[in-house]
């Protein structure tokens, strides 16, 4: 038997079996808002698709790890910020090869303060090491200014002049690819009607 796309199928071919446990934790008060997880996801009977033909794999995939989340928002100031820990990320397992091409640790923050027609924004983030590439920082600046119908805004990408790879998980190779440039610089007026 063939798909529409004229791949070999294999007539037993099950639908993946994905089971997912989170324990969560949420805060709201006054100006602050606070969410914190615990999961572990299960998958099996992958479907597995090769130049020749689509089956179900044998491999179980496991994933687990906590997540948190901040939002503190206080008159003109906005402050978001979420961390994540994967407990298998980085590692090279057997019958589990694309962990090896995920972060063990990610954050991400950033704050946005308006003042009148002015908005100041920075933003940082952090990957761990995966694959063969090594850990990033991301920081970015911008400032905007708003007047009537016009919006002028200047912003600094990759400040810290990190050099940020990232593998290819789409065939899990040994092939990387630059994330993001280096530092620059972006001038933009625009005009709203």
């Amino acid at each position: 038997a063939r798909n529409n796309f004229g791949f070999a199928l294999d007539v037993n071919v099950r639908a993946e079996t994905i089971r997912t446990s989170e324990l969560a934790y949420s805060y709201h008060g006054g100006s602050v808002r606070q969410d914190i997880s615990v999961f572990h996801t299960q998958a099996s009977d992958l479907i597995v698709r090769t130049q020749h033909r689509i089956f179900n794999s044998d491999d179980v995939i496991k994933r687990s790890g906590l997540e948190y989340e901040l939002r503190y928002q206080q008159d003109d100031l906005l402050w978001l910020a979420n961390a994540v820990y994967l407990k298998q990320g980085h590692q090279q397992l057997a019958r589990d090869q694309g962990v090896y091409f995920q972060h063990k640790w990610q954050l991400n923050t950033g704050a946005t303060y308006t003042w009148g027609a002015h908005q100041f924004c920075a933003n940082y983030q952090y990957g761990s090491a995966r694959a063969d590439v090594g850990n990033y920082n991301l920081l970015t600046a911008k400032y905007s200014y708003q007047a009537n119908r016009w919006l002028a805004s200047l912003s600094v990408n990759n400040i810290l002049g990190d050099e940020m790879w990232i593998p290819n998980v789409r065939v899990y190779s040994d092939a990387i690819v630059q994330g993001v440039d280096d530092t620059n610089v972006r001038l933009e007026l625009a005009y709203r009607r």
